[in-house]
């Protein structure tokens, strides 16, 4: 898949778990699809935050990913 720069990345529960756990699956999606330099932030969705749970989304190297990106909120 060939990203350009000004394409939304839309990011699911599974890469950001791995991406905030900086584990090598994290870090090779991180630096593929240049995730934390692009200009458009990614995007996810408060789906998303709902599934990784607030333990989880309020730990310090989550909240520091969740900076780099852009919340959708889901209507109710």
């Amino acid at each position: 898949m060939t990203l350009r720069a000004n394409d939304v990345i839309s990011l699911d529960t599974n890469v950001l778990v791995h991406w905030i756990r900086q584990n090598e699956t994290g870090i090779q999606l991180r630096d593929t699809y240049t995730l934390h330099e692009r200009t458009d932030r990614p995007i996810y969705s408060t789906i998303v935050e709902g599934e990784l749970g607030n333990r989880f989304v309020k730990l310090k190297r989550a909240s520091s990913v969740f900076r780099e990106l852009s919340k959708v909120v889901a209507p109710q």
